[in-house]
């Protein structure tokens, strides 16, 4: 019983980790796009919208970074227990490559 609810939450975090990296790599194609976009015929407009763009994505990687916060620490319990579930190496795996994600952003 308590070897499935472990292995129920390692399933459980795993996923949210992809959810979080998936929405990082959201941030990331948005802001490489902007960056490499030529300015159309009214530069002052829309360098101020990319400005605008750009300021909404760091609020969103604010919160992916403070969400992610909470997960790791979670993560850290569960791998940390004596007895791990059978998607422990997984989970461990999912979160390092999360956290090197998010310091690349």
């Amino acid at each position: 019983e308590k070897g499935e609810q472990e292995e129920s939450l390692c399933r459980s975090f795993i996923s949210q980790l992809k959810d979080i990296r998936l929405q990082l790599e959201g941030c990331e194609s948005r802001t490489v796009h902007k960056i490499r976009s030529p300015l159309d015929q009214d530069p002052v407009k829309e360098c101020a919208q990319r400005i605008s763009d750009q300021q909404e994505i760091h609020l969103e990687l604010e919160n992916l970074q403070k969400n992610l916060g909470k997960v790791s620490a979670q993560t850290q319990q569960v791998l940390a227990q004596p007895e791990q579930a059978g998607s422990a190496p997984l989970l461990r795996s999912e979160l390092d490559i999360t956290l090197q994600k998010m310091g690349q952003v």
